[in-house]
């Protein structure tokens, strides 16, 4: 029976630890399964191929666009041909009639087009030959099946003796309020504006105004581009960009921002998504992105990331803008295309032009489907796959250039509008953890450790027996207690208290000091109670042999004793800065939670364990920031288990030194 029950416990205690043993294993391999996809490279799938109608010939087609439903199963192609016809070819899903060709909504009759601007947000203005300028939108219900380019806004532009007929034109806005742009020979530049009237007496009528801006320098006029808010920006085969903003009343200033040294000619231009940032391609088939600046009164253009042409491919000829994110894909005059983001400088994919090269591309808003238009007349379909392209080595631990930003910086911030960039740097995140841990250590290890030298050397042995429970005790406080003190009650006295530096230095209520105090006295049990027993440990004849010798106690702990349980009260010093790593509601409720990189006392911090808590409510399934806080997580996991290796090697070594204990 004994062998029974002693066989029994023996397998369920190596069941027990192998359970415990498997399940960290376990949870390391979820973790590293979530965070791996976001150093994963972009891919392109074929996804099928329509072929343009009888008759009609690539240079026929003035614009085109894609999408495709939210499962990637079906995808339609738009087209519009010149003489003011479209239609739509579907492939996979319910049958369709491919390119059956109609008449496009507000298509003036035996009118051609002309030039058609394409817009990140999926819109296209056409300038007709005429003079008519409309903007129009793609929609695709794959419920139902239906098709359609639906006239958002459309108004006219002068073609007469006294400008030509524009180089340029573009449309924005929608029927109430829009902005029309024509840019002619010469570098003149009509502006044509409507409103909504204000008062109450308007009535609901709108407000017609135009003026003409002369931009003529820099050279001829060869890419222009436009976004919502009114900001112009047109490209010369001279290097130069000139940028007009016409949100502005009265007369307006045209700044000439010279952008190729060798004056290589500008040959497209395309705002990314946000309408501020500007692709930039040049003659040699580079790429590059500019944003504005306007630094002493001065304004100028900055480049953030280029990348460069080969020059064999020649001059990129069109740009499509991501709809979701600073992508953008470039289409050179050989037809090869090259896919760029912006934030991290990634070149995600090339593809290499074919026997029939491409000449013309669209984009669906997600990004995740592409049409391209070659010289043989096919329209092929390609499924992409972007891959979290704003994370990665270059966007989680390199200081980068971001948007409106005057210098390179390790930038955490996840959340803002669609519209807005995402910056994931995870440098402030591990500086905060690291910097809690060790403000937090700092003030809790002489405490600790003078605490563990009192009682197990010099204390009354019935305080000790007292004393060492009480204070072990305290580590059963709850962490959530400890920060609503520390936010609530010590933030503001240390703040009263502290007025010099908070008259003299950039101070925050909560900072580093408040977490110093609240998460050291969280720490103080754990390096207190190994510390003890460390420092207990030592055989009391070592400590006899040093009397007897003449050394008073005081040397005796600190030349003796202190160095032979060196190995111990290290290790004791090492868990308590894994404890302070890895703590989340003291730094959560009184750090600040400001990403922030700073050696000052007086700053707070944001920690990884910390942001894990905040952004989680925010993080969608599967998306960028879900991923990104499992790889927080992870890199808290290897923090941790760094630093818990280091400490064993360590201890090791001054075993060897001091002699085992």
């Amino acid at each position: 029976m004994k062998k029974i029950a002693d066989k029994t416990a023996e397998y369920l205690i190596t069941i027990a630890g192998v359970a415990v043993i498997a399940a960290m294993f376990a949870m390391l391999a979820l973790i590293v399964r979530e965070a791996a996809p976001l150093f994963f490279p972009a891919s392109q799938t074929p996804a099928g191929v329509a072929a343009l109608p009888a008759g009609v010939a690539p240079d026929d087609v003035a614009a085109m666009r894609v999408d495709a439903d939210l499962h990637g199963r079906v995808r339609a192609a738009g087209i519009v041909l010149r003489d003011g016809t479209a239609g739509f070819a579907v492939h996979g899903g319910a049958a369709a009639d491919d390119f059956a060709l109609s008449r496009l909504p507000g298509a003036p009759d035996r009118a051609k087009a002309v030039s058609v601007a394409n817009f990140a947000d999926g819109t296209f203005s056409i300038l007709w030959d005429n003079g008519s300028l409309a903007l129009y939108a793609m929609t695709a219900n794959f419920d139902t099946a239906t098709y359609a380019f639906t006239l958002r806004a459309e108004t006219a532009v002068d073609t007469g003796a006294g400008y030509g007929f524009p180089l340029f034109a573009m449309l924005r806005g929608d029927a109430e309020r829009r902005l029309a742009v024509a840019v002619y020979p010469g570098g003149r530049t009509l502006e044509k504006r409507t409103t909504p009237a204000k008062g109450l007496r308007a009535g609901g009528k709108s407000v017609d105004s135009e003026r003409i801006v002369l931009v003529g320098r820099g050279g001829s006029v060869t890419a222009a581009a436009l976004n919502d808010a009114g900001a112009l920006y047109l490209g010369t085969d001279g290097g130069a960009i000139l940028s007009v903003d016409l949100s502005r009343d009265g007369d307006i200033p045209v700044d000439v921002t010279p952008v190729f040294r060798d004056r290589r000619a500008v040959t497209a231009l395309s705002f990314l998504n946000g309408g501020y940032a500007l692709a930039v391609g040049d003659a040699n088939g580079g790429v590059s992105v500019w944003f504005p600046r306007r630094e002493n009164g001065v304004f100028h253009l900055r480049q953030s990331v280029a990348w460069e042409g080969e020059g064999e491919g020649g001059a990129v000829r069109e740009f499509a803008a991501s709809g979701r994110d600073r992508g953008v894909i470039a289409l050179a005059e050989d037809g090869g295309l090259r896919w760029f983001y912006s934030t991290t400088g990634k070149e995600l994919l090339a593809f290499p032009a074919g026997e029939s090269p491409v000449r013309s591309l669209a984009l669906n808003a997600r990004s995740d489907t592409m049409a391209t238009l070659s010289a043989d007349g096919q329209i092929a379909f390609r499924a992409l796959d972007s891959s979290y392209p704003e994370a990665g080595w270059a966007g989680f631990f390199r200081r980068l250039l971001y948007e409106g930003y005057e210098t390179i910086a390790y930038v955490w911030q996840s959340t803002g509008s669609d519209a807005s960039e995402p910056k994931l740097s995870l440098v402030p995140l591990i500086w905060g953890s690291v910097k809690a841990a060790v403000y937090a250590l700092m003030f809790a290890t002489p405490i600790a450790l003078a605490a563990a030298m009192y009682l197990s050397q010099f204390a009354n042995p019935l305080w000790r027996a007292r004393l060492k429970p009480a204070v072990e005790m305290v580590a059963a406080v709850p962490s959530v207690v400890i920060g609503f003190i520390a936010a609530l009650w010590l933030a503001p006295l240390l703040e009263r208290h502290m007025q010099f530096f908070a008259r003299n230095f950039p101070y925050d209520q909560r900072n580093s000091l408040v977490i110093a105090i609240a998460m050291g006295f969280a720490v103080i049990p754990t390096v207190f109670s190994l510390a003890e027993d460390a420092i207990s440990a030592v055989p009391p004849s070592l400590s006899a042999a040093s009397l007897a010798l003449g050394a008073s106690k005081w040397q005796t702990v600190v030349r003796v004793v202190l160095p032979t349980a060196s190995p111990g009260i290290f290790t004791a010093v090492m868990l308590g800065f894994g404890r302070a790593v890895g703590e989340t509601m003291i730094v959560l409720m009184a750090a600040g939670n400001t990403p922030i990189i700073s050696l000052s006392p007086f700053n707070g911090m944001r920690t990884l364990s910390a942001n894990i808590a905040v952004e989680m409510p925010e993080a969608p399934v599967g998306g960028t920031l879900y991923r990104t806080l499992f790889l927080c997580a992870l890199i808290l996991f290897v923090l941790t288990l760094a630093i818990n290796t280091a400490a064993e090697v360590f201890r090791h070594r001054l075993r060897n030194r001091y002699g085992k204990v």
